[in-house]
């Protein structure tokens, strides 16, 4: 009863907060609501800058085990707000930026705290070719929701399961034997908190990409400095700190005006900084995460259909096979009356059987399942409110209380 009564003052905060987002700016001009309310540009249109933001207000209701990278056990408000900084320069330059205050990259509670969350400048050579170099602090090339996250293309609040979920692989910590680390899963509270996702959420790393397209058909290719399932404190170059590269490669293709297929590939070390103590020097790149990625997109009238299937291996330290986990995920998003949807998610991760020192073989970790319904409605073209409903399952002998209820309100400007 305490939780529900939590749960329905996140809504009424929600509400009024929406409310107040309807509050027309004195002394804007509807002509004056533009794609960029702040613009600065040069005579001849050689440079042009332009500012927009988002504010992201959110309510979030989690089980008793916390819900994915959301660790925190009962209701609580979080939210973010994000400034844009757009700067051309001439016809071949192109620099963003994007200042962002929250309380961490997964939502949580607490104080907010600023940072540079991505930063690059991209050129390109050729005005009559789709050819690119980019370089900076951007998201991840890998992956099709990474692409499309925090934007309208994504109808959900949380994440894909595989983007959002802790495997008993440990990036910092190496495990004293095979048997060991089977049964790392056996003791999920001491495990799970440290274990590496096979991708963390959307990663800002530090790299640089060489991406475009001819026709139909679409590529990238790109450096990063970390493994698509690195923590955020190391997405960041620090003075401190050797650098691991990753590498990413995607192509893609339109079938047809309504389908378009796509496959990715990344590779690179995956242990952190903690794991040095462990592991000698010269064999550190030896542990590596090696991923395959299959995606589709179905667009038609006011229907979306799309997904993604991953392929996922990890060298371990002491461990006689290679753990693999297979996951994917499928979205429907239907749009009704003007400006409102609904949405579904289905999302699995399967763990493969591994050797025992006794030859029986065992799964590495629980396979585990996630569903996702979300509504939303765009109440005006920088106004959106959303909600949805988070169901968690696995086969564990105790099914962690995991499930999550989410309300979001978001502003743009």
């Amino acid at each position: 009863m305490k939780r529900i009564r939590s749960f329905q003052r996140i809504i009424l905060t929600l509400m009024m907060l929406a409310a107040a987002c309807l509050i027309p700016r004195q002394g804007w001009a509807a002509e004056e609501f533009s794609w960029y309310p702040f613009k600065l540009s040069s005579s001849s249109g050689s440079f042009q800058f332009g500012l927009t933001g988002r504010v992201i207000l959110e309510g979030f209701a989690p089980g008793p085990e916390g819900a994915g990278l959301i660790t925190r056990q009962s209701s609580f408000l979080s939210g973010r707000t994000s400034l844009f900084a757009d700067v051309f320069l001439g016809k071949h330059l192109y620099a963003t930026g994007e200042f962002r205050a929250d309380t961490g990259e997964a939502p949580q509670k607490g104080v907010l705290a600023g940072r540079v969350e991505q930063a690059f400048l991209r050129y390109k050579p050729w005005l009559n070719h789709n050819i690119h170099i980019q370089y900076g602090k951007f998201v991840s090339p890998f992956g099709a929701y990474n692409q499309r996250h925090d934007s309208a293309a994504d109808p959900f609040i949380r994440p894909p399961l595989m983007y959002d979920y802790r495997t008993m692989v440990s990036s910092n910590y190496i495990p004293n034997s095979n048997d060991a680390f089977i049964n790392w899963k056996y003791a999920p509270d001491i495990w799970r908190p440290v274990g590496a996702p096979v991708i963390w959420g959307n990663p800002y790393q530090i790299g640089a990409m060489f991406f475009g397209g001819f026709r139909k058909f679409d590529f990238r290719l790109a450096a990063m400095n970390s493994a698509i399932s690195s923590e955020p404190g190391v997405w960041n170059y620090q003075l401190w700190q050797e650098n691991h590269p990753s590498y990413v490669a995607h192509a893609g293709y339109r079938v047809l005006p309504e389908l378009y297929l796509g496959m990715a590939y990344s590779t690179g070390p995956y242990l952190g900084e903690r794991a040095k103590s462990f592991i000698p020097k010269d064999e550190f790149n030896s542990y590596q995460q090696n991923t395959w990625e299959m995606e589709f997109l179905y667009e038609k009238g006011k229907t979306q259909i799309r997904g993604e299937v991953f392929q996922d291996t990890w060298h371990v330290e002491r461990v006689i096979d290679n753990p693999t986990d297979v996951s994917g995920y499928v979205e429907i998003k239907q749009k009704f009356l003007s400006g409102f949807y609904g949405a579904i998610r289905y999302g699995a991760i399967r763990f493969n059987e591994i050797r025992l020192s006794s030859g029986k073989r065992e799964a590495w970790d629980f396979d585990i399942w996630r569903g996702q319904a979300a509504l939303g409605y765009r109440i005006l073209r920088n106004l959106e409110v959303r909600t949805e409903y988070m169901w968690n399952s696995t086969n564990s002998p105790e099914d962690p209380k995991d499930n999550l209820g989410s309300l979001q309100c978001r502003f743009e400007f």
